[in-house]
């Protein structure tokens, strides 16, 4: 894959998956990447992913989880619209809650703006 990691039960995605900024509008950078996580999920029919959005923590709490909500759930319908059942989807907005870095620099606030992709259940 040129675009997807898979390491245990997660996927990362060699390249952040990126939003216009301050909205849940994936930008079209990002749309390859996505495509290829679909096709993935279609070549493995018994996984089912939980997309978190995860934002910095500038701005008020609530408006954040939201506006991370909002960026989970444009991932999950892009993979619809591209053929990924709705039911092998979740998602989930954990907003500024769950940091990886400090979000007292630019390049940490960007690294804190993120989606993380679980692989929640794999059927045998």
């Amino acid at each position: 894959p040129l675009h997807t990691i898979v390491q245990g039960d997660r996927i990362r995605m060699r390249a952040p998956i990126q939003f216009a900024e301050g909205t849940p509008i994936l930008l079209g950078t990002s749309h390859d990447a996505l495509r290829e996580l679909a096709l993935l999920l279609g070549m493995n029919p018994d996984w089912r992913l939980l997309v978190e959005g995860h934002t910095d923590n500038r701005g008020n709490a609530d408006t954040l989880k939201g506006l991370s909500s909002q960026r989970a759930r444009a991932v999950v319908d892009f993979l619809i619209a591209n053929k990924v059942a709705p039911d092998r989807l979740r998602s989930d907005g954990i907003g500024g809650a769950n940091p990886t870095t400090t979000n007292r620099t630019e390049d940490g606030r960007r690294a804190n703006n993120r989606i993380e992709i679980f692989i929640v259940h794999a059927g045998r």
